[in-house]
C-alpha cells in the first residue's frame, strides 16, 4: 500500500509539472509577441533608412558612380545588425558586386514597393528587405538589406534561460516548502493518529494520555486555524480522555462490584444455611394450609348442603291443588346469595319471595338465610307485601345496615279466594305473568327501593287478576345476564321468546326448558353469577 506521504508528494510533483507547463506555454507566447514586435521595429528602421538614402542611391545609379555607391554600402553596413547591402539593376545584376546576382528578382519584380523575407544561411536567420527605386513611375533599380536577428535571438535566449531558471527555482522551493508543511502539519499528525489508534486498539489498558503531548506539537498550527486536522486531533484527544475516564470509572465500578460480590457471598452463605431448613418449613406450612383448606372445603360443602335444604325443590314445595311449582338454582360458587321460597300464610293464601344479595360465598349466603327467616315470620303476621317488605327492611337494616350490601327482592301473595296476586318489587328485576288465554306477557313491577339500606322507608304494592293456566315467573338477574362465547347476554328479549314458546306446559317442565335454552345459548361459557328461577302455575277452574 502506498503511504499517504508518498501519495501527497506525487500529487505535488504532478501539480507543479502542470503549472510549469502552463508557465512555459505562456512564456513562449510572450516571447513570440516580443520577437514579432522586434521584427516590426526592424522593418520600420530599414524603411526609414531607405527613405533617407533614396536620392543619393538614385543619383549613383543614373550617373553610375560606383565609388559613391560603394562608400554608401560601407557606411550602411556599419549599422548594427546589417549584414549586407546590395544595389541591383532592373535586370537583377549588382552594381556594386559584379559577381552577385539578385536572388529575389523574380519575387519582387511585380511588386510596387518594398518586400520582407526571411533567409537562413550559415545557421543565421536574416530579415531580407528589398526596396524598389522608382523615378517617375519607373523602376530603375532595387536596394537589398540583409538584417541579422542574432542580437534579438541572443537576448531572447538569455531572457528565456533566466526565466526558466527562475521558474524552476521558485517551483522547487515551493515543492520543498509545501512538502515540509504537509509532512509536519498533515502527514505526520495523521501518521501519529494512525499509530496511536493501533496502540490503543491493541493495548486498551495502557496509559494513553502520554501520547497527547507528542501529538500536540505537530497539530498546534492545525488547531490555530481550526482546520480538519485540528478538529481530528481534538476529537482524538477527547476520545482518549473519554476512554481514560471511562476506564477509571470502569475500574471503580469493578472494584465496587467486587466489594458487592464479597458481601453477596457472605449473604449467600447465610441464605444457603437458611435454605437448608426452608424447604422443611415450607413443606410443613403447605401441609398445614392444605389441611386448613380441606377443612374449609368440607365446611363449604356442609354449608352448601344446608343452603340447598333451605331452598325448596319439587318435593319440598307445598302440595296445593290449585298451584304447581317449578324452580331451579345454580350457585356461582359452592354457596351463593340468591334465594326463593314459598310458604302458606293462611287458608288459600300463599306467599312467595325471590331475592338476590350482592356478592357470593358465605356472607351472601348468611344474609339470604336471614332474609328467609325474616320473610317467614313477617309474611304470616302482616299478609300485605308492602308491610312485609317494610318490616323485613327494618330488621335486615338493623343486622347489616353498616356492611354496605345490596339486597333486592320480589315478594308476592296469591289469594286463591280472590283469584288475584298482590306483589311488591324492591329493586329486583320485574316478574312476568303469562296469560294463557291471550298468549301474552305482562310485567309485574312497583319500582320500590333496595332492602336494608335505609331504615323506616315505605313500600308500595299492586294486584293483578289471574285465571286458569296463567303463569307467574320470577328470577334473578344472573339468568338474563349470562353471556355466550361472543359476550352476548341472554337478555329479556330471549327470555320472553321462550316464555311464549313454553308457556302452555306445566311449571316444572317450563323451568327445565328455560334452563336448557340458557345452557345451549351459553355453550362452554361459565355463568358469572348465581342463577335462580321460580315458576308458579295457577290451575283453578273457578272464576
Amino acid at each position: 500500500m502506498i503511504k499517504l506521504k508518498l501519495q501527497i508528494q506525487i500529487l505535488i510533483l504532478v501539480t507543479m509539472g502542470i503549472l510549469s507547463s502552463i508557465f512555459i506555454m505562456i512564456f513562449y507566447f510572450l516571447q513570440q509577441q516580443i520577437q514579432k514586435n522586434d521584427i516590426e521595429k526592424t522593418q520600420l528602421l530599414l524603411i526609414t533608412l531607405v527613405d533617407s538614402k533614396k536620392n543619393t542611391l538614385i543619383d549613383g545609379i543614373f550617373d553610375e558612380r560606383i565609388e559613391s555607391l560603394q562608400l554608401e554600402k560601407l557606411e550602411i553596413e556599419k549599422i548594427r545588425g546589417i549584414e549586407k547591402f546590395h544595389i541591383y539593376r532592373t535586370n537583377g545584376t549588382s552594381l556594386i558586386d559584379t559577381n552577385d546576382t539578385f536572388v529575389y528578382f523574380n519575387t519582387v519584380k511585380d511588386k510596387k514597393k518594398t518586400n520582407f523575407f526571411f533567409n537562413k544561411e550559415k545557421n543565421k536567420t536574416l530579415i531580407v528587405f528589398v526596396a524598389k527605386l522608382i523615378v517617375i513611375d519607373e523602376i530603375i533599380g532595387y536596394v537589398q538589406f540583409d538584417y541579422s536577428l542574432y542580437d534579438i535571438k541572443r537576448i531572447q535566449r538569455l531572457l528565456t534561460f533566466s526565466l526558466i531558471i527562475l521558474i524552476a527555482t521558485i517551483i522547487f522551493s515551493l515543492v520543498l516548502l509545501l512538502n515540509a508543511f504537509l509532512s509536519k502539519f498533515i502527514v505526520k499528525p495523521i501518521e501519529l493518529l494512525t499509530k496511536y489508534t493501533k496502540i490503543i486498539a491493541e493495548q486498551p489498558d495502557k496509559n494513553n494520555l502520554q501520547f497527547l503531548t507528542e501529538l500536540d506539537k505537530y497539530t498546534f498550527f492545525s488547531k490555530k486555524i481550526k482546520n480538519e486536522i485540528g478538529t481530528l486531533q481534538q476529537t482524538f484527544i477527547k476520545m482518549i480522555e473519554k476512554i481514560e475516564n471511562y476506564a477509571d470509572s470502569l475500574k471503580k465500578t469493578i472494584g465496587e462490584r467486587n466489594n458487592l460480590l464479597s458481601e453477596l457471598e457472605l449473604k449467600n452463605e447465610k441464605i444457603e444455611k437458611y435454605n437448608e431448613h426452608l424447604e422443611d418449613m415450607v413443606t410443613q406450612r403447605t401441609n398445614e394450609l392444605n389441611n386448613k383448606n380441606q377443612e374449609l372445603i368440607e365446611d363449604l360443602m356442609i354449608a352448601q348442603k344446608v343452603q340447598l335444604k333451605l331452598i325448596p325443590n319439587a318435593e319440598s314445595f307445598p302440595q296445593i291443588n290449585n298451584l304447581n311449582f317449578g324452580a331451579h338454582y345454580i350457585a356461582f360458587q359452592r354457596i351463593g346469595g340468591d334465594l326463593y321460597d314459598v310458604i302458606q300464610i293462611d287458608e288459600n293464601i300463599y306467599g312467595f319471595i325471590i331475592a338476590d344479595v350482592t356478592g357470593h360465598g358465605v356472607p351472601a349466603a348468611l344474609i339470604s338465610t336471614m332474609l328467609k327467616v325474616s320473610f317467614y315470620t313477617k309474611a304470616k303476621t302482616y299478609k300485605n307485601t308492602a308491610l312485609i317488605c317494610k318490616e323485613i327492611n327494618n330488621e335486615i337494616y338493623s343486622l347489616i345496615g353498616t356492611l354496605e350490601y345490596d339486597l333486592t327482592a320480589f315478594v308476592g301473595i296469591i289469594d286463591l279466594n280472590k283469584n288475584e296476586i298482590q306483589f311488591t318489587n324492591a329493586a329486583h328485576h320485574p316478574a312476568y305473568i303469562y296469560y294463557k288465554d291471550k298468549k301474552d306477557i305482562d310485567r309485574l313491577d312497583t319500582h320500590d327501593t333496595y332492602i336494608g339500606i335505609v331504615e323506616g322507608i315505605e313500600f308500595s304494592y299492586l294486584t293483578k287478576k289471574i285465571k286458569n293456566g296463567d303463569k307467574i315467573i320470577v328470577f334473578t338477574d344472573g339468568l338474563i345476564e349470562a353471556v355466550n362465547e361472543n359476550d352476548e347476554p341472554f337478555d329479556d328479549f330471549r327470555l320472553k321468546e321462550h316464555i311464549l314458546k313454553y308457556g302452555d306446559i306445566n311449571a316444572k317442565e317450563f323451568v327445565n326448558q328455560i334452563i336448557n335454552e340458557l345452557t345451549i345459548f351459553c355453550g362452554k361459557e361459565k355463568f358469572n353469577d348465581d342463577v335462580a328461577i321460580l315458576c308458579i302455575d295457577y290451575i283453578t277452574q273457578s272464576n
